[in-house]
């Protein structure tokens, strides 16, 4: 099949700053007249030996690094030269003009490139001449060569057009031979370019990336990575190879859009010689979180002081017709609005979390073991007031904000295993190739609105008390909301999100009695999620408030002391409560790790006043709308109770 031409419709086209590509040669002494070379050299023809060398192929060249992008980023994939007429411009190797160096140092030139063609019907390219100096340096190199002591020649290329044909495999349309050299070691072809002084322009038309899930499969020849179209659940990303580096390469490249670094920090890893799964554990999983928070992170750069001049019921009252100066309100609604490429889609202003500041805040560290650490993923005033309401987020569930579009998150699952082996050619003692699962956890944005109405006598007052109670009247609102959607969402069907109770994968535990947990239970509880590997990080129980009520009056056991629940906490992890946690009209007590729950928040808060509904009793409607998603990154990090049947 002819891969000359390549069909670009459809691709991401973008400019990226590459070095010279590397292939390795090898050198061909030829006689020019073989025979009786005295007796040539008597007559006065010329016996000096030729030389020619083919350079390149189509063949591919596996986890090679392509380019290295203005944020750091260095892109691995399999390259694959194209030798049509239209791919390669040899005019520099061809002009009489090309230098032949040693080592590829440009203050080193032994020779010139005398010759170059294209081999069509071998798709590959050939070195046809090449002319020795007659300085010093020049003879000793011409008669090391012909001598076979140096015969390795490294020859670097410029891409200019690359086709990402297949996910991970660039076919490269256009490229021109930019330098010869003689090398005593050739360079490594999996290493890829060399970032040095000189860069070039290339062009990249590249598969648009989504956020189905990817395979790496072993089974073909060039490791393709096939899509999981259509599926909301998509398959795992697999990645089996036949080497440490292969492995580790391969997850950089199937992690790419998550972490722009992953590249480079494979590089370091196979340098440092370190395991596939040491990798993702020590680089790439913190990457990617890191990548994660400077993409949340867009905030306008609001001051203390910025922040306290900044009034919701200002805001409230310009939306409602008041004639009221909101000019600073709504420039920096502006502002944020314009910074995330958003705009208000219910006739309102979308106001930045850094913008509205809390009046107080309550401690979030609870005593005993396991208490709540939270973790947030992007600092903001209101997420403080948020976390300090929900439940989720006082159990160690971790909030993520400023979310744009669809979010994705890596998890793993399988790791890779450990093999104990013998000497080598031992039967049965080859190492086998494990396989790390990279799943993506999808945040897909659902809408949460909290109403309340406030008359128009409170919204003239300009006491900050007032503007506190209006704050705070909203975003506990919204906190309760977030419980609720965490704990017992009923998923898609309803616009909600699909809470902890009905995940998949959740394990489930059922009560001997109803609504009444026992130390029987809780203690099985804990042995599940352990049996999990997952007891560990911010373990807690979150239950309602009857269940509690019960388990501070069950006692452990008939004649042990203590009862089930004691002084906020059972079998020394924190409790909660909550009235959210109820499913299909069951009361339940939950425990597991909380930071394994993530709460994702998409831009600001978007107000919305309506001045007419209520009109005849003063009263003003505002509407505050979040978009949110839960998600569980490993679902058997919980366990749920249930009532016997």
């Amino acid at each position: 099949m002819d891969m000359s031409m390549q069909n670009t419709e459809g691709m991401e086209r973008m400019e990226v700053r590459t070095g010279l590509q590397y292939r390795a040669a090898e050198i061909i002494v030829k006689a020019e007249n073989p025979g009786n070379e005295e007796q040539q050299a008597q007559d006065g023809q010329d016996v000096s030996p030729s030389f020619e060398c083919y350079f390149s192929s189509e063949a591919p060249v596996q986890d090679r690094m392509m380019w290295d992008a203005t944020n750091g980023d260095i892109v691995f994939g399999t390259e694959i030269l194209l030798h049509g007429n239209d791919n390669v411009d040899l005019s520099w190797l061809s002009s009489g003009r090309a230098p032949f160096l040693k080592d590829h140092d440009q203050e080193e030139q032994v020779g010139v490139i005398t010759g170059c063609e294209l081999d069509l019907s071998a798709r590959a390219c050939k070195l046809t001449g090449i002319k020795f100096s007659r300085s010093e340096g020049g003879c000793e190199l011409k008669q090391d060569v012909i001598d076979g002591i140096r015969k390795n020649v490294s020859v670097g290329y410029v891409i200019q057009e690359l086709v990402e044909a297949e996910r991970g495999v660039y076919h490269v349309t256009k490229w021109k031979p930019y330098e010869v050299s003689s090398v005593s070691i050739p360079a490594d072809e999996g290493v890829g370019f060399r970032s040095a002084e000189r860069s070039f322009s290339t062009v990249v038309y590249r598969r648009p990336l989504t956020a189905q899930t990817q395979t790496i499969n072993k089974e073909r020849d060039m490791d393709p990575i096939t899509e999981n179209s259509g599926n909301m659940n998509p398959a795992p990303v697999v990645v089996e190879t036949e080497n440490i580096a292969s492995q580790i390469a391969a997850q950089a490249e199937a992690a790419r859009h998550l972490c722009p670094k992953s590249g480079e920090l494979a590089a370091r890893a196979i340098a440092e010689g370190i395991s596939p799964k040491e990798f993702y554990e020590r680089h790439l999983a913190p990457a990617i979180v890191a990548e994660q928070e400077r993409q949340a992170t867009v905030q306008i750069g609001l001051t203390a002081k910025d922040k306290q001049r900044f009034s919701l019921v200002k805001l409230v009252r310009h939306l409602s017709g008041d004639s009221v100066d909101a000019k600073y309100e709504l420039d920096v609604c502006d502002a944020y609005c314009s910074a995330r490429g958003i705009s208000s889609q219910r006739g309102g202003a979308i106001i930045p979390h850094e913008a509205i500041p809390m009046s107080s805040r309550a401690a979030i560290i609870s005593s005993g073991t396991g208490a709540g650490v939270v973790e947030e993923i992007h600092s903001g005033e209101v997420i403080e007031y948020l976390r300090e309401q929900a439940v989720l987020a006082r159990a160690g569930a971790r909030f993520i904000s400023g979310l744009v579009g669809k979010y994705d998150m890596a998890r793993v699952g399988v790791g890779t295993s450990a093999y104990w082996v013998g000497e080598k050619n031992e039967s049965g003692n080859d190492i086998t190739t494990s396989a790390m699962d990279l799943d993506l956890l999808q945040f897909t944005l659902k809408t949460v609105g909290v109403n309340q109405g406030i008359t128009r006598q409170m919204l003239k007052q300009t006491s900050m008390d007032v503007e506190g109670i209006v704050r705070g009247d909203i975003f506990a609102s919204l906190a309760d909301a977030i419980d609720l959607a965490g704990l017992a969402g009923t998923g898609s069907g309803n616009n909600q999100p699909t809470g902890l109770i009905g995940t998949s994968g959740v394990g489930s535990e059922t009560l001997a009695s109803a609504n009444s947990p026992a130390w029987s239970d809780v203690v099985n509880m804990e042995t599940a999620v352990a049996e999990a590997k997952a007891l560990r990080g911010s373990l807690a129980y979150i239950a309602h408030p009857t269940l509690i009520g019960t388990m501070k009056q069950t006692l452990k056991a008939s004649g042990v002391p203590g009862f089930v629940a004691e002084n906020g906490q059972v079998n020394g992890y924190s409790l909660f409560s909550s009235n959210n946690a109820i499913a299909s009209s069951v009361k339940r007590i939950i425990f597991g790790n909380f930071a394994e729950l993530m709460v994702g928040l998409w831009g600001g808060i978007e107000v919305v006043a309506d001045p007419y509904t209520y009109s005849r009793k003063g009263i003003v409607s505002v509407t505050a709308f979040q978009d949110v998603d839960v998600q569980l990154r490993h679902p058997a990090s919980f366990v749920a109770s249930a009532n016997p049947a």
